[in-house]
């Protein structure tokens, strides 16, 4: 069979749509108040990064000390979805986990009620969804007076108004207070009946469970207008053995040949290496089957689909999902009646075999919209954006924001109510579903398309370092097993990752295969941001892969660096068998040691989350002599919970990447003073005198910044004239240390330098480096050591003796070469016993 490449992504039609929609994204987005923008951020901390009690610790706080009733109900709102999630992971009337989230629920519930008429319409809609599917797992004999007494009383309510004005949604999550199928159907029928749509009726000469006896009743009338205009293709691709069994595959062509707006043909992508069942009966006839190789994954066989698909619009449909009768029409309506639309979603319900509707988690509705069966103009997907990337995950929610980047985010509409398609409950559809993390995937995406130069319409999927899959088949069995799997928050921007970069090269260099775990800093803010690209830059999918949370792995050695992402446990973490672990002590637990100074972590809470999800204990090391220090003169009592290391683990860096010419001096050259590290309070003096004395304005001397200087600003109030600074990442350190003569470095009194791994960068590039008094402990006479006062004195003396510049030069380096090295670094290793 031919495959079918990329027909281009630029066209007139496609430069016609972004002058008229522009590439920017919500621009005309109203700005959420801050008090909510908090709410929502702890609500993706709990449901994308696997925060449960901090979340639930803040939000409580947040309902109990919030003088606003809107905030305060929808605090309550998500304390009582957390609190019903947590019944759904441990449901048993037996349990006291559940008996105590159904308790929490049922009081956050009543709380809000107290409060409804005030409530905004979003919100009462939440409410009810939350009322009728926490109902169903009360007791029914509640004791009166209780909050699950009164959350049982106002679901009765609900169900027993239900055609007063309640909303679809509620009226499916109904369907699972009943107790046969065919008294459930009644609430599905309602649910449609309430907006126009056409109601289903059981078949029991169809063999199989309920949900696929479903059938539109006789002779009603569509929904919608039916529109001959557009042809639809209907793509069905059937990757695993699983997705041709005849009940569910015939149950799924069943619904499509009786939709009200008829397909134009329904192609079945069969990549499964299974064959089809018989499909010869005339109810099929707008059948065509395309086989392709089994190894052909979900998005790459829909994408070469299209070269064979005969239709103006074309929806993928998973195996398994029934289509009801009004799904095309509506979509098609949507579609066509606004000429600027490029696309429409439909709405999918989850249903169990016997017609339960559910609640998924992390969505506010049982009908959410889908991403994948998007309805979409087949020359908007093949010709101009190159159809779905061959992603194992997020090949859907790629194409959609490729197109929304180019044309603007109303060219993709999705539709609400419905439902439109019913799934398997008890099944996932598309292997996709357990493949990469979407917590890593879409923070990647979003980077890759940001990096785009035209807007998305270049951006190359491929390139993203796509986590392990628990649902692989046909892989070795050395993939579960890795010599070091290294763990640490991989957003975080500074020397941290700049080291585990290192540490990742280092090995991927030596041969040894090395599992990238990603773990995350609870109290940073910025959810959306993507691993450093200095790690993404490792990561080969070789011998350096990333870890989702679905894998489970075996490893010599798990390194755990940043103590700050053991304080509180995460749910989506893989499952890891180690031989020994390792925790860096990269930062003291205290953002320093003034009268302002922040909680980092607490070391027991931290050795107890360890043990809990890894099943050992560590050993701790820290990551030089300063933090170290610091651990026994502020932290001496908290030592007791963790084993610390007699060694430190120190930072590496690769000398051969560092080597670059000395600056060529002309007679006179102004003295270059150079510093190297991020903008903020901690990492300057905190006096004007101190800031003015390292880096003076003194006409004979250029004062060269890399990392910003707004802090240093903020305290003179202004930027000194012979300052020349560049933003953090503006440069590559070598580029810049490369056009220094001397580096001196002073930082705020109370921060506790952890290392200082700009100062071995330093180091290695062949620049003198001037340092407060404490840091002689770990780099002896390969650096030398001042007051602020005094330290521009001795860069002077040293530039004018180049005999004295090139022995200090030659010392650094060798030190460098002795604990800071690859070299150095495999010998860790080799001590414990990984190579």
């Amino acid at each position: 069979m031919t495959v079918i490449n990329s027909l281009g992504r630029f066209s007139m039609f496609r430069l016609l749509r972004v002058l008229r929609f522009g590439l920017a994204r919500n621009l005309n987005a109203p700005r959420q108040p801050r008090s909510l923008r908090q709410l929502k951020e702890l609500r993706r901390k709990y449901e994308e990064l696997g925060f449960c009690a901090p979340v639930r610790s803040t939000l409580i706080e947040i309902a109990e000390q919030t003088c606003n009733p809107e905030r305060r109900a929808q605090a309550h709102l998500y304390l009582a979805r957390m609190a019903l999630d947590g019944t759904m992971a441990h449901w048993s009337e037996a349990d006291s986990t559940t008996r105590l989230a159904l308790e929490e629920a049922a009081r956050s519930i009543a709380m809000i009620a107290m409060q409804d008429d005030a409530l905004p319409p979003d919100m009462q809609r939440r409410l009810k969804l939350l009322t009728v599917a926490l109902a169903l797992r009360l007791h029914p004999n509640a004791e009166a007076g209780t909050a699950q007494a009164q959350v049982s009383r106002m679901a009765a309510d609900i169900m027993a108004s239900a055609d007063h004005g309640h909303t679809p949604e509620a009226l499916l999550l109904c369907m699972a207070h009943e107790t046969t199928p065919e008294d459930r159907l009644k609430w599905l029928n309602r649910a449609l009946g309430a907006q126009g749509l056409a109601s289903m009726r059981l078949d029991h000469q169809i063999a199989g469970p309920a949900r696929t006896q479903l059938v539109a009743e006789p002779k009603t009338p569509p929904a919608f207008p039916r529109r001959k205009a557009l042809r639809v293709s209907v793509m069905i691709p059937l990757c695993r053995p699983e997705d041709t069994q005849p009940e569910a595959l015939f149950a799924t062509l069943r619904s499509l040949m009786h939709q009200d707006h008829r397909p134009h043909e329904i192609l079945l992508l069969n990549a499964s290496g299974a064959p089809l069942p018989d499909l010869t009966a005339d109810q099929f006839d707008l059948l065509r089957e395309l086989p392709l190789p089994s190894d052909t994954g979900v998005f790459a066989a829909a994408t070469l689909g299209l070269a064979h698909a005969r239709g103006q619009a074309v929806v993928l449909l998973r195996a398994g999902d029934l289509a009801l009768p009004h799904w095309l029409a509506r979509a098609v309506q949507a579609l066509v009646e606004v000429p600027a639309r490029l696309g429409v979603l439909p709405t999918r319900a989850q249903i169990t075999d016997d017609l339960r509707a559910t609640l998924p988690a992390a969505t506010d509705t049982p009908a959410p919209p889908d991403s994948l069966s998007a309805l979409l103009h087949l020359r908007t997907v093949q010709h101009v954006f190159g159809g779905w990337e061959n992603l194992p995950l997020g090949a859907d929610e790629d194409l959609l924001t490729r197109i929304r980047a180019s044309c603007g985010d109303k060219v993709i509409h999705p539709l609400t109510g419905g439902p439109d398609l019913l799934a398997d409950a008890t099944l996932t559809a598309l292997p996709e579903a357990c493949l990469p993390d979407r917590t890593l995937h879409r923070p990647l995406l979003r980077q890759l398309h940001d990096a785009a130069p035209d807007g998305l319409a270049q951006a190359n999927p491929q390139a993203i370092p796509l986590p392990l899959s628990r649902v692989a088949t046909g892989t070795p069995k050395d993939i579960t097993h890795f010599d070091v799997v290294l763990a640490s928050d991989f957003r975080l921007r500074g020397g941290n990752n700049m080291s585990n970069a290192q540490e990742l090269a280092c090995q991927r260099a030596h041969g040894i295969r090395t599992g990238v775990l990603p773990m995350y800093r609870y109290d940073f803010h910025d959810i959306d941001r993507p691993l450093q690209p200095e790690i993404r830059a490792e990561i080969d999918g070789e011998r350096v892969i990333l870890l989702g949370s679905g894998v489970e792995v075996s490893c010599d050695l798990l390194v755990i660096r940043y103590p700050s992402v053991l304080w509180y446990p995460q749910r989506f973490l893989p499952r890891i068998r180690a031989r020994a672990i390792r925790v860096i002590v990269n930062q003291p637990p205290m953002s320093d040691y003034g009268s302002e100074a922040r909680r980092r972590y607490h070391m027991a809470d931290c050795a107890q989350v360890l043990r809990a999800q890894f099943g050992l204990g560590a050993v701790w090391h820290p990551i030089g002599p300063l933090v170290r220090a610091a651990l026994h003169q502020h932290h001496e009592d908290e030592l007791a919970h963790i084993d610390l290391s007699p060694v430190d683990w120190h930072n590496i860096i690769d000398l051969s990447g560092w080597d670059v010419p000395a600056r060529a001096r002309r007679q006179g050259d102004k003295l270059r003073i150079g510093r190297h590290s991020r903008d903020s309070p901690h990492k300057w003096p905190d006096t004007a005198e101190d800031i003015l004395a390292a880096y003076p304005e003194d006409n004979d001397i250029e004062i060269h910044v890399l990392g910003g200087a707004s802090t240093a600003e903020g305290i003179l109030g202004r930027k000194p004239d012979n300052w020349i600074v560049h933003e953090f990442g503006a440069k590559h350190p070598r580029d810049f240390l490369a056009d220094v003569d001397i580096w001196i470095y002073f930082a705020h009194p109370d921060w506790v330098e952890s290392f200082g791994r700009t100062i071995i960068e330093a180091m290695a590039a062949g620049v003198p480096v001037i340092l407060p008094e404490q840091y002689r402990v770990l780099f002896g006479d390969a650096a030398l050591y001042a007051t602020p006062q005094t330290a521009v004195q001795m860069a002077r003396r040293l530039h004018a003796d180049p005999a004295a510049y090139a022995a200090h030069v030659a010392r650094a380096r060798a030190l460098v070469e002795e604990r800071f090295s690859y070299e150095a670094h495999i010998r860790r290793l080799v001590s414990e016993n990984v190579v």
